[in-house]
């Protein structure tokens, strides 16, 4: 129910007008960093199957919620 704004601020010397701004946002239910911390645990059996499964599906973990073009 919150709301978050980011802003950027880039330099756009010498560059040629117009310019197009792209923006997604992405979804990822387990975050990379979250899941490579159980690499720590890799002498047991379930974080180390865990590590795995998640390396083997993390390029098609994430789902696009909102996409725009300025």
């Amino acid at each position: 129910g919150g709301t978050d704004r980011t802003r950027y601020s880039v330099a756009v010397e010498g560059g040629q007008a117009p310019f197009v701004v792209e923006a997604e946002l992405l979804y990822q239910p387990i975050g990379f960093r979250w899941a490579h911390n159980l690499k720590a645990y890799s002498n047991e059996a379930e974080p180390k199957r865990f590590v795995g499964y998640y390396e083997q599906m993390a390029p098609a973990s994430a789902t696009t919620l909102a996409r725009t073009v300025r």
